[in-house]
């Protein structure tokens, strides 16, 4: 740095009186060194600290430091420093790394200090597995599947994989749902990358969960719903065939006649005997499901609405009456056009499992064909605008997007079994 008693510097600390922006402070490495000169030059010709200070909106501690290091040896540079030393080595780093995914930050610490005597704080851990990254975040929640469940799945979807609207409006699809005042979170954490939430080692499974509230089970068709059924108990043999049975699938089979067709799950009191004899005697038709497959359900989207309805209540509810009132509420209030298309989604949700596995190309060919089908959609957009004109083309919109859901379903699946993210 020059030295501040020559005229040359005199002359170029006049020349920028106000260039600094005000509040600017030392946080724009460019304005840094023109600041502290601004400020010495300030100071040495008459100025306080104070004036100073409001005029550039910069502490007046930090002035004073500067100027008291500028008198001590007439030098302001930032003196060079490398910081505090490294408490762990690469190879602890790593050791941090490949330990268990749910271990708690400081159970880490102290695996550390055991195995290699350095003792770090649970602050650090934290610093070390995100610099490799890795984050704590809650594990998704996902049913356990096997390989049986998986072949039963593939076989349900190609049967009702081209089902008409006409098919589906004979079908009710039924389901049960807990909804509690509490989390099911249970704090419990795992340390994973960003990118892999959905990867089966950071997913736990389970399909239970045991916490006050209500369970709920509804029914929803095509052109209509059944009234909610709400009780604080868990669903039984007896509750389930004279309460669920008699008085709400029965009515919709009368009214329907022999095409009705009823869905629920593989859950222990939908399979009981009493059940089957209660089916059979009132010549109710049950579909085919395969069993763990709550993602294929339509009704489970509906539970997604209806949880999300009541959290966004301007009061949510903060006792077990006034939940049960919010679920009877909201229930009668979801609008029939999203559970009509819920419902008739359902084919492209199933496309995918229509695939086989030798039939999936590997990741660069699905992402090739998704290319094509883009290049295809272009080129036969500019062929119609060529020849039918631009305001004819709206009726072929309706293909196009559809196109685009069905691939959009499909490249997923396309990818080999070992890329493919597990079915959380």
């Amino acid at each position: 740095m020059d030295d501040i008693s020559q005229p040359h510097w005199l002359s170029y600390l006049t020349e920028i009186p106000n260039s600094i922006p005000k509040n600017a402070g030392f946080g724009f490495e460019e304005n840094v060194q023109a600041s502290v000169k601004l400020i010495i030059g300030r100071l040495e010709c008459g100025r306080t600290q104070l004036e100073v200070s409001e005029e550039l909106g910069i502490d007046q501690s930090v002035i004073s430091r500067l100027w008291q290091r500028f008198q001590d040896d007439g030098n302001v540079n930032r003196c060079y420093s490398t910081g505090r030393p490294r408490v762990t080595t690469p190879n602890e780093d790593q050791y941090l790394a490949k330990r268990n995914r749910q271990s708690k930050a400081s159970d880490l610490s102290r695996q550390l200090s055991s195995a290699t005597g350095t003792t770090v704080s649970r602050q650090t851990v934290y610093r070390r597995l995100g610099h490799i990254g890795l984050y704590a975040r809650r594990p998704v929640r996902c049913v356990p599947i096997t390989a049986t469940h998986c072949h039963l799945r593939l076989t349900w979807s190609r049967e009702h994989a081209l089902g008409t609207s006409q098919q589906w409006s004979c079908v009710m699809f039924s389901g049960e749902s807990r909804f509690s005042l509490q989390s099911d979170s249970s704090r419990t954490l795992k340390w994973r990358a960003p990118g892999t939430r959905y990867h089966q080692e950071n997913a736990i499974e389970r399909h239970r969960y045991g916490c006050a509230g209500w369970l709920v089970w509804g029914g929803i068709i095509l052109g209509s719903r059944t009234d909610v059924h709400i009780q604080n108990i868990t669903m039984t043999v007896h509750i389930y065939r004279d309460v669920i049975l008699e008085q709400h699938v029965r009515l919709f089979r009368g009214a329907m006649g022999a095409e009705f067709l009823f869905m629920d799950d593989h859950a222990r009191p939908h399979r009981a005997n009493i059940v089957y004899k209660c089916l059979q005697s009132e010549d109710i038709a049950r579909m085919d499901w395969p069993a763990y497959s709550p993602d294929l359900n339509p009704i489970e989207h509906v539970w997604n609405m209806l949880g999300r309805r009541i959290a966004a209540r301007q009061t949510p509810p903060t006792c077990l009456p006034e939940l049960r009132r919010a679920l009877f509420d909201v229930w009668c209030n979801i609008p029939q056009d999203q559970i009509y298309n819920l419902i008739l989604s359902i084919p492209s949700g199933i496309i995918p499992w229509m695939i086989q596995p030798k039939e999936r190309p590997s990741s660069a060919e699905a992402l090739a064909q998704t290319q094509w089908v883009h290049v295809l959609k272009r080129s036969t957009m500019l062929h119609l605008q060529e020849n039918i004109g631009p305001r004819h083309i709206e009726p072929y919109a309706s293909v196009f997007f559809t196109l685009r859901v069905v691939f959009r379903g499909i490249v997923p699946w396309m990818i080999q079994p070992k890329e493919r993210p597990s079915l959380c």
